[in-house]
């Protein structure tokens, strides 16, 4: 595509240096050409052309820019390789997208064309990377999504931030401001002291003072995106976005409310495994940590004393090769903040 060919390397250039003075902090661009033409192009920043319906090749070629997904239709011997949507791998047990298998049209497609294309496979017939005009499969839908939780935080913002008040008795109200996927799959949970307050999913909480104890209060809101489009057993990544209220009560009342807000990641694999399962958790900020496993009626099997973590990757194993084969939950404590993933014991 000649309008394509006219810009690069040079055009590539200017558009970086246009960038980097006015949008620092982007994280995508795209580039629109001013041409009549169908067509289209990925790399760094995709391309499309004004031509109506190259609104298509617009989204496809974001797929490679964003998310770096490969093409689902043979592109060539050179654009072979491990991918999110593209394997060698055909055990349905051990292909990365096992956790999708056979549902929603997923499973191991091999390319056409024989030679280097017959060893590698795609996830399903008529993804978007495919062919234009269909939606994204499962697999690049997932990949979007979580995509777009590594970028965004769902918390955009939060009262009361920090602040004084001045012996206060009255009930304070709590808020999350939140940015909402359509439908809204946000999960608000809110802990007082190491306690799940039992309440509705709701981004409001009024907080009765005489609920406190004397001295140093924790509230917590932690927010989880639950959707459905990401199959949480064996899901590599778990997002939890949370605002954290130091709240200090005096015999006057509340005199002081320090507000922090964290990120908090956590992956667990193998999963299933056989015996050794590991956790990593990424953390914004130096954090204590305790890890219990509980069998799938709820009795407690095993747990860790209290650990201080560092900010940044912190590593964990939890041993399980003597436990029977089945489903456990791993409850995962951050500073007396819960996170519970169910997890699977294999022969």
């Amino acid at each position: 595509m000649a309008f394509i060919a006219y810009w690069w390397p040079r055009g590539a250039v200017a558009i970086s240096n246009v960038l980097a003075q006015n949008f620092p902090l982007y994280d995508q661009a795209f580039i629109l050409t001013n041409s009549p033409y169908y067509g289209g192009s990925g790399g760094t920043n995709p391309v499309a052309s004004t031509e109506s319906s190259s609104s298509e090749i617009a989204i496809h070629e974001l797929g490679h820019s964003f998310v770096h997904l490969a093409d689902e239709y043979w592109a060539g011997d050179a654009y072979a390789g491990e991918a999110i949507n593209m394997s060698q791998q055909t055990d349905p047990a051990l292909i990365k997208w096992k956790n999708w298998y056979n549902i929603e049209g997923i499973g191991i497609y091999q390319h056409c064309c024989g030679g280097v294309s017959a060893m590698w496979y795609r996830p399903h017939q008529n993804c978007k990377m495919r062919a234009l005009g269909n939606p994204f499969c499962a697999i690049c839908r997932e990949a979007i999504i979580e995509k777009i939780h590594a970028l965004i935080d769902p918390i955009e913002q939060f009262s009361p931030s920090d602040q004084s008040i001045i012996a206060t008795i009255d009930p304070i109200e709590f808020k999350l401001n939140l940015l909402a996927p359509t439908p809204n799959t946000l999960k608000v949970k809110w802990i007082l002291n190491g306690n799940t307050l039992v309440m509705p999913n709701t981004a409001n909480f009024i907080l009765d003072v005489n609920n406190l104890i004397s001295g140093t209060n924790t509230l917590s809101a932690i927010v989880e995106d639950t959707t459905q489009f990401l199959r949480v057993d064996g899901h590599s990544t778990l997002h939890f976005y949370i605002v954290s209220w130091a709240i200090q009560k005096m015999l006057t009342g509340i005199e002081d409310i320090e507000a922090s807000r964290d990120k908090i990641e956590i992956s667990t694999y193998p999963n299933p495994t056989t015996d050794l399962l590991n956790i990593q958790i990424k953390n914004e900020k130096a954090a204590f940590i305790k890890i219990e496993l509980y069998d799938i009626k709820g009795a407690l099997i095993k747990s860790t004393p209290y650990n201080k973590m560092a900010n940044g990757v912190n590593q964990f194993q939890l041993d399980l090769k003597n436990q029977a084969t089945g489903a456990y939950f791993v409850k995962i404590i951050v500073n007396d903040m819960p996170f519970t993933l169910k997890i699977f014991k294999a022969k």
